[in-house]
């Protein structure tokens, strides 16, 4: 069998993961990914009426090998299988080969740094009279939990600074007389809790559900039954809906609780971002929901077990865009053995759950997706591109040499998505082969612009400096975004020699943060930002897809300096309420290695006389650091 590998990368030591990509004979009907003892993926490939077939695949392996083999196996219709390619894994040969001087530079797994941050940043806020007092229905299921984890979860809740809420438990049919003995104690001790003894088992869904039925608030809270909230969760809750009552879905951030009470692991969320949430159940705990909503989409569904929570959320989220964010730690969610706290992998039916339930979602919205696990419970989402859209390469050559725009063009021409044309805007007496090139009249801006206008071509990549593609499908995933009518501009995560020096910036403190310096092409990033797909207000600009559509409705500023022109048109998109997505299975080698941080002044005046907010930054959280990326805030 005729086949290509394009890509194979290994991530990760402990966790690994494999990014995986080629062609084959069109008559190649699977792809398996395999060692002697197990299939650890099996991809079926879809023809498309060419004489090959290509496939991308991205794939949880063994943990903890130190050396490992796996085969690539295809399958034809018959059932006839061939080995077409072998890997050997070896940690230590990629330990050795790794650059010394790529560190990791966040502390937030840094146990005393947080107990720091704690002490200088968690004070007890004044509570004020709040005219709203919306009643909170805390639902808690139930099954054989220890009393002292269940009394201190409780008691979280009967020591709350706010105190209209009810408590409603359903007990899933515990045999733990010690549990069943405790709920009894409790729900004579409080009129407000409210208990419901399931006769049999079902299980989380089930038993969430029973809990739901005995809502009687405005508000439903979900919490587990050995978590614990802090004292002022609810206050947080409400104070926030007397600011909106309006909003339908508020989170907060979240830490964890080892085995001796000590708080570690802090998550300090966004707001709200789609993409990152399509890659991840970042929401999590703590959140409330409006019971109308709840009840509207039928609570729990059975089936999405280990993953009924993000079913859930995902279903909320068709039906409302009121969500809001209070970026303080609400909830210590408790790390217990086997709990997917502690590991995601202890509970793999809780990944292939949040698979199905992002298919569903995607499902439900009409939209053509591949969803692939990645690692754990994160999930890389494809969309499927539709049609045979024109996608032009405009190249602002101006330090471009011919070597330059040869190995762009050899790098266009390797792509999957073969609709791709390269136009070169170039200055007096600068020409190139095998490219169109246009020559630069008033200025870089006014010639781009005016070219974008008459252009045929439905999407456009922006390249301002010598770059080639790592992967083959790089381009063809970019456009399978672009394509969505709510994206605005799609990146990828740009490399120098294996050092990442391009993908998403916070803009805070009127200059632009690069969110992921030190970080080499392996890394998952903090927060998992360089694992899966993550918003941004601002990508790297060396090189990004826009459709034509967004180009021609906003434009490109020419009253700008030239370095802070794209940094611009990715602003003023996300002001005009598109996505801004940050693709980090998109990767871009780049010969240059050059980091802006620096704004100029027009730029900022601009921004700021836009009601654009230059302090904080939507999608990085106002408890890290503005100084040093991913670190935590003095």
């Amino acid at each position: 069998m005729h086949y290509k590998i394009k890509e194979c990368k290994i991530y990760g030591k402990r966790n690994p993961f494999l990014f995986l990509s080629g062609w084959a004979e069109s008559n190649a009907k699977y792809v398996y990914i395999q060692d002697k003892k197990q299939v650890y993926y099996k991809m079926e490939l879809l023809s498309n009426g060419c004489s090959s077939v290509s496939f991308s695949l991205r794939t949880p392996l063994a943990k903890n090998k130190m050396m490992h083999t796996y085969n690539v196996v295809c399958e034809d219709a018959q059932g006839n299988k061939e080995t077409i390619y072998i890997i050997k894994y070896n940690v230590l040969k990629q330990l050795k080969n790794q650059d010394d001087t790529i560190i990791h530079t966040s502390n937030l797994r840094d146990v005393l740094a947080y107990q720091k941050w704690i002490e200088t940043n968690e004070h007890r806020d004044a509570y004020s009279n709040l005219t709203y007092q919306p009643v909170f229905s805390l639902i808690i299921p139930v099954y054989n939990v220890e009393r002292k984890y269940l009394v201190a979860c409780l008691d979280s809740i009967r020591n709350q600074s706010y105190q209209n809420f009810e408590v409603c438990i359903a007990d899933d049919a515990s045999t733990n007389q010690e549990t069943l003995q405790t709920l009894k104690e409790y729900e004579a001790k409080d009129a407000r809790i409210h208990i419901c003894y399931r006769k049999e088992n079902g299980h989380i869904s089930n038993a969430s559900n029973s809990a739901l039925a005995m809502v009687q608030g405005e508000f439903v809270a979900m919490m587990d039954n050995d978590d614990v909230l802090r004292p002022n969760a609810l206050y947080e809750m409400a104070y926030a809906l007397n600011q909106d009552q309006e909003l339908d879905f508020i989170y907060s951030d979240e830490d964890k609780l080892d085995m001796s009470e000590n708080r570690f692991d802090p998550q300090f969320k966004p707001d709200y971002a789609a993409d990152k949430f399509y890659g991840s159940n970042y929401l999590c705990h703590f959140n409330v929901v409006r019971t109308s909503l709840m009840k509207e989409i039928g609570g729990f569904r059975v089936g999405y077990e280990g993953a009924q929570d993000y079913d859930l959320f995902l279903r909320i989220i068709e039906k409302t865009n009121r969500i809001y964010h209070i970026p303080k730690v609400l909830y210590h969610w408790r790390m217990l053995p086997g709990s997917t706290s502690t590991s995601a992998t202890s509970k793999n039916y809780a990944a292939i759950a949040g698979k199905k339930a992002l298919v569903s979602y995607f499902e439900n919205k009409q939209t053509t997706v591949q969803v692939d696990i990645v690692l754990d419970t994160h999930y890389f989402v494809k969309y499927v591109v539709q049609g045979d859209d024109a996608i032009e390469i405009l190249v602002d050559a101006k330090n471009f040499s011919a070597e330059d725009m040869n190995r762009l063009v050899a790098t266009c021409k390797e792509q999957s998505y073969k609709k791709v044309s390269i136009i070169a805007f170039v200055k007096k007496n600068q020409s190139f082969a095998n490219v169109i090139c246009i020559p630069i009249k008033d200025s870089f801006v006014s010639t781009v612009n005016a070219y974008c206008i008459e252009s045929t071509a439905s999407h456009f990549v922006f390249v301002n400096e010598p770059i080639t593609f790592s992967n083959f499908d790089a381009l063809e995933l970019m456009l399978g975004y672009s394509q969505q009518e709510e994206i605005g501009v799609v990146g990828g995560k740009v490399l120098y020699q294996n050092e990442v020096i391009g993908s998403s910036y916070a803009l805070i403190d009127e200059k632009l943060l690069f969110l992921h310096p030190k970080a080499n092409e392996t890394d998952y990033g903090v927060y998992s930002t360089l694992l899966i797909p993550s918003n941004a207000r601002v990508l790297e600009d060396s090189c990004f897809m826009i459709s034509k559509k967004i180009v021609n409705q906003i434009k490109l500023d020419g009253n700008l300096v030239r370095a802070d022109v794209f940094f611009d048109l990715h602003l003023q998109i996300y002001a005009n309420r598109y996505r801004n997505v940050l693709l980090p299975a998109v990767e871009i080698e780049t010969n240059t290695s050059s980091i802006v941080e620096a704004i100029d002044k027009r730029s900022l005046d601009k921004w700021i006389k836009m009601e654009i907010n230059t302090d904080e930054d939507p999608f990085y959280s106002p408890n890290l650091s503005k100084v040093k990326a991913y670190t935590f805030r003095d």
